[in-house]
């Protein structure tokens, strides 16, 4: 019966005499951790958030926070700056994404939100990285020169269709008789009008597209806060706590268990082989008994 009950697995037994044993340690160390943690915490120098809204389609917004968090934009607020003056490019970089945060909400809006440990510095960041962002977003040198030329282009043909519509407008019926019917006429114009609508349109947006996303989409401006972060002191020392009672409970039952598996009399022979193996032990080899004439 006493091997049988060896043989059994851990239970409420086995959980309720580790807590009796190691009561003291189960209790003062956790405690210990959590007082630690909570010191920490409030020795830890507060931080402030500034928040911005964007508002642009959604894709955009998307593109928009996963480039704020890039060595592209990272690196030119790190110059504005001169956050590198004190620590390496890599060291900045890494303390510079830390301190952004973004959210891709509905309807396109993101959320940009810097921490820092004043209000005004966090406010500067956030602004510089926005104005870092925008400035990606401006094209290069050759899509530039090309996107000059399809303007010239486009300026060129909206007067000359704009030159022809005033003709068509201008001249009496009589004039395109033989030419032209007034059904014909008609039509001409619908289309002539289409075309100038088109070439109108893109003759506006080109002078937008080389000058990157506007600062208009920045619906909310980077705020000051008024006062700092929660640190969530109680929270982390009650979490670190807790898990540290956790870990040590579970590595004394298993202990535990070890110990009374080692001491169960069915086990002693694997204990001894298990021994052996591991040199705690010296297995003695039986004398030879002597034969009669050897």
């Amino acid at each position: 019966m006493q091997n049988d009950s060896e043989a059994q697995g851990p239970g409420i037994l086995d959980l309720v005499i580790v807590l009796v044993r190691h009561i003291r340690l189960l209790t003062l160390a956790p405690m210990t951790v959590g007082i630690i943690a909570f010191a920490a915490a409030a020795l830890k120098p507060p931080s402030y958030t500034s928040e911005a809204i964007l508002s642009m389609a959604e894709n955009t917004s998307r593109q928009a926070s996963a480039m704020m968090a890039t060595p592209l934009v990272l690196d030119m607020v790190i110059g504005k700056l001169q956050l590198a003056r004190e620590k390496s490019l890599d060291k900045a970089r890494e303390t510079l994404q830390s301190q952004l945060r973004t959210k891709v909400g509905k309807n396109g809006l993101l959320w940009v939100m810097v921490t820092a440990q004043s209000p005004e510095r966090a406010q500067l960041l956030a602004n510089s990285l926005i104005e870092a962002w925008r400035m990606t977003t401006v094209p290069g040198q050759q899509e530039q020169e090309e996107l000059l030329e399809r303007l010239m282009y486009i300026q060129k043909m909206l007067k000359s269709v704009d030159a022809l519509l005033a003709r068509l407008t201008s001249e009496s019926p009589a004039y395109f008789d033989g030419q032209l019917t007034r059904g014909d006429r008609g039509l001409t114009l619908v289309s002539l009008g289409e075309l100038q609508a088109k070439y109108f349109n893109e003759s506006q947006s080109i002078p937008r597209t080389l000058q990157g996303v506007s600062r208009d989409v920045v619906k909310q401006q980077p705020s000051i806060a008024v006062r700092p972060d929660p640190a969530g002191k109680t929270k982390a020392a009650v979490l670190l706590a807790f898990v540290t009672f956790l870990l040590l409970l579970i590595g004394l039952l298993l202990w535990h268990i070890v110990t009374r598996s080692l001491r169960a009399p069915g086990n002693a022979a694997s204990v001894a082989r298990l021994r052996a193996a591991l040199g705690w032990g010296k297995t003695v080899t039986p004398a030879r008994t002597a034969t009669p004439g050897g």
